[in-house]
C-alpha cells in the first residue's frame, strides 16, 4: 500500500484472532490503533488512542480499517468519510439498514473516497 498512512479502529478479540494475522501476512504497517481494550493494545503498537476521533484528527490517515461492533460501524464510517479518508475498509455489516447504506453511498460519492466491505474468511 505504498507510503499510505494506515490506522485501525478495532475490537480486540476479533482483531487479535483474524485481522492482525491477515495484515501481518500482507506486510501492512499500521501507524496507529484506536480501541477500548487499552491494556492489550499497548503491547502491539506504540501509537494507541482510546478515542478514534482523536486518532483520526492526530494521525490524518489515508487508509483506515474498521473492525468494531456492527452497531457502531455506521457512525464511525460516516465520521471517516467526512474527514476525507480516501480508502475505508469496514468489516461486514457496514450498516444496519438501507437508509444508512444509501447515506454512506452518497457521502462517498460527494467526498470521492472508496468504501470497501471487508469479509474475513479462513
Amino acid at each position: 500500500m505504498g507510503n499510505e498512512k494506515i490506522c485501525l479502529i478495532w475490537n480486540w478479540i476479533h482483531s487479535k484472532a483474524n485481522i492482525i494475522p491477515s495484515l501481518k501476512e500482507l506486510n501492512i504497517n499500521i501507524s496507529a490503533i484506536s480501541s477500548t481494550y487499552e491494556e492489550n493494545v499497548k503491547i502491539i503498537w506504540v501509537n494507541y488512542y482510546n478515542d478514534y476521533k482523536k486518532m483520526i484528527d492526530t494521525e490524518n490517515p489515508t487508509i483506515i480499517f474498521i473492525v468494531t461492533k456492527a452497531e457502531l460501524q455506521y457512525g464511525i464510517t460516516k465520521y471517516c468519510i467526512e474527514k476525507n479518508i480516501k480508502k475505508i475498509f469496514v468489516e461486514k455489516p457496514m450498516w444496519m439498514n438501507f437508509k444508512e447504506a444509501k447515506e454512506l453511498e452518497e457521502l462517498t460519492i460527494s467526498k470521492i473516497c472508496k468504501l470497501y466491505v471487508w469479509i474475513m474468511k479462513k
